[in-house]
């Protein structure tokens, strides 16, 4: 039986070694969070759907030094990364359509 795929919770500490692989999606969230508690279940669905992709998610209250390095001024936030390096971000509004548009434009660019 194949193992159900997760979103993996980071600290700060595994972060760089997380993303270092081929299509890695992080969501940088804030706990209690209305629009980061909203935006869960979507990227939920995709783990699903994409068991190629690794998922992460990191809370900014612990992560200081990440949400300025990667310019997360705004929770929710989703950054793509390809061998540890950023390539896309959604920040705000995290909805089905535009992480599905975003996710596809690298599986093709990946492939």
């Amino acid at each position: 039986m194949m193992q159900k795929q997760e979103i993996t919770e980071l600290s700060p500490g595994e972060f760089m070694n997380f993303v270092s692989g081929d299509l890695v999606i992080v969501s940088f969230y804030k706990e209690a969070n209305m629009r980061c508690l909203m935006c869960e279940p979507i990227i939920e669905s995709f783990v699903e759907k994409h068991p190629d992709i690794k998922f992460g998610r990191i809370d900014i209250d612990d992560s200081e030094t990440l949400k300025e390095k990667y310019g997360v001024t705004n929770t929710p936030c989703v950054i793509i990364y390809k061998e540890g390096k950023e390539h896309d971000k959604i920040m705000g509004d995290i909805t089905e359509e535009n992480l599905g548009e975003v996710i596809k434009k690298h599986k093709e660019q990946h492939a």
